[in-house]
């Protein structure tokens, strides 16, 4: 059995449907994974709670779909339908948080885009807490500018203090490189909700472009001392996804990287 703190994504496996997903973490000896809502939805959320349970891997957090256009409010009704429904679905798996994209922010300021995603978002905070869900919002490079204003961790943690309730998801392939990570992370280490892994190898230019963790140059496991220096306490998700990741093949890379993570989890500085 896989470290208690190990979840594998089911990002890591494209095309798979939830309980295949499922049945793959627990062949690795993993006990926690994060799947993407639609495909719950469409399995049906107590069949793949059911599945999960027998086979003993909880689903900790659902991926949310898109989200609005934030200066165009006339996208904002569909959008918070569909993040209720994202809610709605985690509650009926167990899950326990909703991971999202903020949507673009399009030609806004950031400080005009963050109101208005405050504004978007309050309805769907109070229908999320009455359901026992957490919704957290992922920060994501620029490359995704079309899905979200939230580029950095730093910018992740300002808009949670700006929206009362909202955590973050931090993914170290998105926030590696920032100057003040660690400072960031002592300082907000209460916002964050779940922490996602993915390396990045030298020359890899496609979107995804993801390494198993240990083949690039992102210092993961430093990254986790400080996390759990500053009293993190949740659970580390492997994503991987890319070009070098198919040519591997996803189960083979899912498990390579499941091992590597159990080794720096089990690390006992960490």
């Amino acid at each position: 059995m896989m470290n208690d703190r190990l979840s594998v994504s089911g990002l890591c496996f494209p095309g798979m449907s939830p309980t295949d997903v499922l049945d793959n973490v627990a062949e690795m000896g993993a006990t926690h994974t994060t799947l993407r809502a639609p495909a719950v939805a469409g399995s049906g959320p107590a069949v793949v709670r059911s599945h999960g349970e027998a086979v003993g891997v909880g689903i900790e957090a659902l991926i949310g779909g898109p989200g609005p256009i934030l200066d165009e409010r006339a996208t904002w009704a569909d959008a918070r339908d569909r993040l209720n429904e994202s809610v709605d679905v985690a509650a009926a798996a167990g899950a326990h948080l909703v991971y999202m994209l903020t949507g673009s922010g399009k030609w806004s300021a950031w400080d005009v885009a963050a109101e208005r995603f405050g504004d978007f978002l309050s309805p769907c905070l109070d229908h999320a807490n009455a359901c026992g869900v957490h919704l957290a919002v992922e920060p994501a490079m620029v490359l995704y500018a079309d899905r979200t204003f939230v580029h950095t961790a730093r910018d992740a943690f300002a808009l949670a203090e700006r929206v009362p309730g909202l955590k973050v998801d931090i993914d170290l392939f998105h926030v590696w490189t920032e100057r003040d990570l660690q400072d960031g992370i002592s300082a907000h280490v209460r916002d964050i909700a779940l922490v996602q892994v993915g390396d990045f190898a030298a020359g890899d230019r496609s979107l995804p472009a993801r390494a198993v963790p240990g083949d690039g140059l992102v210092p993961i496991e430093e990254i986790l001392g400080w996390l759990f220096d500053a009293g993190y306490t949740g659970l580390v998700d492997l994503e991987i996804n890319g070009p070098r990741i198919d040519e591997e093949g996803h189960v083979q890379a899912a498990r390579r990287g499941a091992l590597a993570l159990d080794t720096m989890l089990r690390t006992p500085t960490k």
